[in-house]
């Protein structure tokens, strides 16, 4: 999911008009295709900064290299899933970055000369760069993006992302072990979940077997504590979906949202065996879907519950319908609102 933050501040601005480049990665198989192409075509000017907002899906979710080769852009990994470092923008440089077939990333790029850049998932080209020598402007475009500093700073963060206290005890720590059937050696049960939590306190987990099982955690992105980072995820920053070795100390507060929390290994395959559970977040005042009328997005009739029907019968196209996924991403320009308020499982 890419998640499209509304932020208009001036701070901020840069980031939603001319300035900001989307790019949906989607392999299966030896299939690669980027916003449906297979060799999509990015066009930015000479020494201009762009925020290239990245999403990835595969169904086995393995972690891959995304590669920027050739030319002379510089470039930071300002966001992960969703959201911005803690760390100061500029602190995460490089050429190369992992991430899981499953995750999303926020980069901050710049090209001091005109050429050619080629973006790979892995060894395959997914996109390519086109610098060239020209000056977006025009009415309604960001005159911004001109200095590093233009990458203003994180917007505000809601409390899930912000709190400073501890794990509320012994209560507060637990082990996951993620299988290619199971977790924590139980199958799927939609009637009894794996453990229930208290809204409002903070806990920690250590998260066992991901790098072959990528976890993904709804509801609440996940910190980082284990000294030194988990493999490619950095300590003290957040994502949604881990892939590392060993064992991976996360923190979260079961805060703004609760009930249901959905658990899984993000390869498909092991998800459908099994490897999916849930965790029942109860407690007051525990935000309460009962009884709630339908969600009508923006001007559109469509509800949120034909959303979801259109959402289920799209995954029965996983295997015959690829384009069907950046069909529905490409002409619904409310669709990617949504998706920042509903945990749907596709």
């Amino acid at each position: 999911m890419l998640i499209i933050d509304d932020n208009y501040d001036a701070v901020n601005y840069w980031a939603h008009t001319s300035n900001e480049l989307l790019l949906q990665i989607f392999k299966s198989g030896s299939s690669l295709l980027a916003n449906g192409n297979s060799n999509e075509k990015i066009e930015v000017a000479v020494n201009k900064w762009y925020r290239l907002r990245v999403s990835a899906v595969a169904p086995k979710a393995k972690p891959k290299t995304i590669s920027f080769d050739g030319g002379s852009c510089t470039i930071y990994k300002i966001a992960s899933d969703g959201v911005w470092n803690s760390a100061n923008l500029t602190s995460y440089p490089g050429l190369s970055f992992e991430l899981t077939g499953a995750s999303r990333a926020d980069f901050a790029i710049k090209c001091a000369t005109v050429g050619n850049t080629s973006i790979k998932w892995g060894k395959i080209t997914a996109a390519t760069i086109e610098t060239k020598n020209y000056t977006i402007l025009g009415t309604g475009q960001s005159s911004t993006g001109n200095d590093v500093a233009d990458l203003g700073e994180a917007p505000r963060r809601p409390n899930s992302l912000s709190w400073t206290e501890s794990p509320c005890g012994e209560d507060c720590f637990y082990d996951v072990t993620l299988s290619k059937t199971q977790i924590n050696g139980k199958p799927w049960d939609k009637d009894i979940p794996l453990k229930n939590i208290d809204y409002g306190k903070v806990y920690e987990w250590s998260i066992s077997g991901s790098k072959k099982h990528p976890f993904h955690l709804h509801l609440y992105h996940m910190k980082i504590v284990t000294p030194g980072g988990c493999g490619a995820h950095k300590e003290g920053e957040f994502y949604d979906t881990i892939s590392a070795p060993g064992d991976c100390e996360i923190q979260f507060k079961a805060i703004d949202i609760g009930q249901r929390m959905i658990m899984h290994c993000h390869v498909l395959s092991h998800e459908d065996m099994g490897a999916i559970h849930w965790i029942n977040v109860t407690g007051t005042p525990n935000p309460n879907n009962i009884n709630s009328p339908e969600y009508a997005c923006c001007s559109s009739t469509t509800t949120i519950t034909s959303l979801t029907t259109t959402l289920l019968a799209a995954k029965k196209f996983w295997t015959t319908g690829v384009n069907y996924y950046f069909y529905l991403f490409k002409n619904w320009p409310w669709y990617r609102h949504i998706i920042n308020s509903f945990n749907l499982v596709l």
